[in-house]
């Protein structure tokens, strides 16, 4: 990924016209023409050149395995639907498939952070991250917050039990609304990860508001029970309300979880969930995660689901059903 508006930044901020770039560096002025306006690339000689002429890092205008980064964000106001179930095992699923992840714990339960077998680290943590961000003296820098889960292409951003007053502290802040971009912003630019998938609480709150300022897609899981379909109007309304400040965010889709299909009421629940999305003209996913004691299971090791079966040579249903589901959020996805 070239990029040419760092380029043009760089040569304005030390008065250099086009031509005396080119002077400079040796790359002709079409090339250096085209590459600021983002209509043509070129050889990374050239790149080199211009780098050395602006006296700035080659990794400030080009990045070799730049990644379109989209976010996902799993939300929804209920607690139990799943969410950290899907966003781990889906997060492993995509990174098993060359996919680089990075999964943000956003949850003051912690249990994505526990489920990967992380240690609680509170200056590690994404509240610490959040809080700082906004500091004139050493702000945050979430590259200093990621951890690798010891997963290939796999990595997260811990929580911690700190995160039980951030609605509060975030109240306090400047600009409290858009710390979260603030925060994230540098790593989207840098092209890093193809996912970031963040794990939410069920409050409606700051927090929220803040991390669907930064996202491109949002998931709803919803527990196929009577009380799992109750409240989404209310989660829906608070999504259009971001969607007013964030255009690019979306409703991906909902995706059925803890389905059992034994019961009668399993059917039932599905066709009033059905009725509802038709309504507002929701996406509802092919997959679903069924019941299965095998996710507590994995939980309770601390490790993804997939990891955990291969390990004890067991079958799993949710496990097909994770993989089908990374299979269409990459079948989705603008990359």
């Amino acid at each position: 990924m070239i990029f040419g508006d760092n380029i043009k930044k760089f040569r304005t901020e030390i008065n250099l016209t086009q031509q005396e770039l080119a002077d400079i560096s040796g790359v002709n002025i079409s090339i250096i023409k085209h590459i600021e306006t983002g209509n043509r690339g070129t050889a990374i000689d050239n790149l080199k050149k211009i780098a050395d002429a602006l006296n700035v890092p080659l990794a400030e205008i080009y990045v070799d395995d730049y990644r379109p980064t989209e976010i996902y964000t799993v939300l929804n106001s209920k607690g139990g639907c799943s969410k950290t179930s899907i966003v781990s095992n889906v997060g492993y699923e995509l990174s098993k498939m060359g996919k680089r992840v990075l999964l943000v714990d956003a949850d003051l339960q912690c249990n994505l952070t526990y489920s990967l077998g992380q240690d609680f680290e509170m200056s590690r943590s994404i509240y610490k991250a959040l809080i700082d961000v906004d500091h004139d003296v050493n702000p945050s820098n979430i590259e200093d917050f990621i951890r690798s889960t010891g997963y290939e292409n796999l990595d997260v951003v811990i929580s911690d039990f700190e995160m039980a007053t951030i609605e509060m502290d975030l109240t306090l802040k400047s600009y409290r609304e858009s710390l979260m971009e603030t925060l994230i912003r540098p790593l989207i630019d840098k092209g890093v990860y193809d996912y970031i998938i963040f794990d939410c609480n069920p409050m409606l709150g700051l927090l929220n508001q803040n991390i669907l300022s930064v996202s491109d897609n949002i998931i709803v899981p919803v527990e196929l029970s009577p009380f799992g379909v109750m409240g989404l109007d209310v989660l829906i309304r608070f999504i259009k309300k971001a969607q007013r400040v964030n255009k690019n965010l979306q409703i991906s889709g909902l995706i059925k979880t803890k389905v059992d299909n034994r019961y009668n009421m399993t059917s039932k629940v599905n066709e009033t969930l059905e009725l509802l999305t038709s309504k507002v003209d929701i996406n509802i996913y092919k997959s679903f995660i069924p019941t299965d004691a095998k996710i507590p299971e994995a939980q309770w090791e601390r490790m993804p689901l997939n990891v955990y079966i291969e390990g004890k040579n067991k079958k799993s249903k949710a496990d097909k059903q994770f993989k089908a589901f990374a299979k269409e959020i990459m079948s989705n996805s603008r990359g």
